[in-house]
């Protein structure tokens, strides 16, 4: 009476599309498994599918960095005879985070970085001004350790002050791994003080 058309499962949740052939009243057990083992689950009860639908869980867990796992669903039907349908996806966990804004002036610089997995960041953020095509500045700084829809905010001081003129601003976010999660380029314009 009804279908999973497609599944997809990585280190922040599990979604699946269902279709029916016709209406269907059924319900859905969401599970995260580990070494043939569930360590998270969630059930959703009484859900009617009278068309195709989508339906996300995150995981609420934390997970391993490149640790493979699955994602199993289960759907129970009652009626007009009680059976279950069970699909299965593996993936491997990653760490993933994105830079969501950045903000320079003439004495340092702060990035905004959101968590996208439920792998703990563990990474890096590289800071670099750059004028006339040659570096002026640069930092780094350990990044914040936060998970999926976290948020933290990660600043740098320069050593010496931007003197008046156009610079690029480039950021980097780097991995538990040391692989590039994220960059951000900006371009800022430090007005000339008046004394």
């Amino acid at each position: 009476r009804l279908t999973v058309a497609d599944i997809l499962a990585d280190s922040k949740g599990v979604n699946i599309l269902i279709r029916p052939f016709e209406p269907v009243m059924a319900d859905v057990d969401f599970h995260l498994i580990d070494a043939n083992r569930s360590i998270y689950s969630v059930k959703e009860q009484n859900l009617a599918f009278t068309q195709s639908i989508s339906l996300d869980k995150n995981w609420k867990t934390i997970l391993e960095n490149n640790r493979e796992y699955a994602a199993r669903v289960k759907l129970h039907l009652y009626k007009p005879e009680e059976f279950t349908i069970a699909y299965t996806r593996y993936f491997t966990a990653r760490d993933s985070a994105a830079i969501t804004d950045v903000y320079a002036d003439r004495t340092g610089v702060s990035a905004t970085i959101e968590g996208k997995s439920q792998v703990p960041l563990q990474g890096k953020v590289e800071f670099e001004v750059i004028k006339d095509g040659a570096t002026v500045e640069s930092a780094f700084k350990v990044a914040p350790s936060l998970m999926l829809e976290e948020e933290k905010t990660v600043e740098a001081m320069w050593t010496q002050q931007l003197g008046a003129g156009k610079y690029e601003v480039k950021v980097k976010l780097l991995g538990n791994d040391g692989d590039v999660l994220d960059l951000y380029d900006k371009v800022i314009e430090v007005e000339p003080v008046i004394s």
